[in-house]
């Protein structure tokens, strides 16, 4: 056991000293897959950086507690892993929500658009316009966008911004087809955005009922991953079934386990996910 506790520590040291000392290499969209993460979230103000000490101080804090109540070491490593990738899924729980949220409103937001532009509106400010008007999901990707536009005053900027932020096909078709009536004055932008409405619409609708079929199957299968978890849990309340962990045989049985629930788990998402249209307008 002291000999896996040193590699971990050592691992563990190694990992901080090439953080540091690494030369920072910024992405092609400058943003990393964590950032992308809590701003889908909803905490865009949340640095990766905070979130990852926010996770680790949880893991430290669940280590302590399991060993203080069970002195097991091994049971007391999977709880600080589970406890510290626990705000990882749920925020990509909320994520996912509230990409699903988002694209669902799109409709709203071209109709509310299509009314701003007929309203004689600037096109510009039509869009801006969304940030207080839209659908509450979606007014801080239009916050975004009026911010920029207000700090840059070009609205090719703010497009930009806008797709940065909502990274969403829909939002790159709407961003693109203004940019071409911005710069040519398309005066058949209400029918292309009307036409827009209605594929859309069809899509949803489509997509419904497929997720209403599924759901039941997908939350089952997860019960089913999380059930033996929670039943060890209990069992580990004992301290003597905590201490049993700690063997090498304890401690393969916890790892197998381990490695099944996220392979199945795994599986069971690729199976059971939906289609999604790729973003092509980059």
């Amino acid at each position: 056991m002291g000999v896996i506790v040193g590699l971990l520590a050592g691992a563990g040291v190694l990992l901080i000293w090439l953080s540091v000392t690494s030369p920072y290499r910024p992405s092609r969209s400058h943003e990393t897959r964590l950032r992308r993460l809590l701003i889908d979230a909803g905490f865009a103000k949340v640095s990766p950086a905070l979130f990852i000490a926010m996770c680790s101080i949880l893991a430290l804090v669940a280590a302590a507690t399991v060993i203080a109540t069970t002195t097991g070491l091994v049971v007391a490593l999977y709880a600080a892993i589970g406890i510290g990738l626990a705000p990882v899924v749920w925020m990509r729980s909320r994520a996912r929500r509230s990409r699903e949220a988002i694209s669902g409103v799109w409709p709203e937001v071209i109709e509310s658009l299509i009314a701003g532009i007929r309203s004689g509106l600037p096109l510009s400010e039509a869009v801006a316009a969304l940030a207080h008007s839209g659908p509450p999901a979606a007014r801080a990707g239009f916050e975004e966008f009026a911010s920029t536009l207000h700090v840059t005053g070009r609205m090719d900027d703010a497009l930009d911004a806008l797709k940065e932020r909502f990274a969403d096909p829909v939002a790159d078709r709407v961003a693109e087809a203004l940019r071409v009536a911005k710069d040519v004055g398309g005066h058949d932008i209400g029918t292309m955005l009307r036409a827009l409405v209605v594929t859309l619409r069809n899509e949803q609708r489509t997509r419904g009922e497929l997720l209403a079929r599924q759901s039941w199957t997908v939350n089952g299968a997860r019960l089913a991953a999380a059930a033996p978890w929670f039943v060890l849990l209990m069992l580990c309340t004992r301290p003597e079934n905590a201490r049993a962990f700690d063997s090498a045989a304890g401690g393969a049985i916890l790892a197998l386990g381990a490695v099944l629930t996220i392979v199945a788990h795994q599986a069971m998402t690729m199976i059971g996910r939906l289609p999604t249209e790729a973003r092509s307008l980059l």
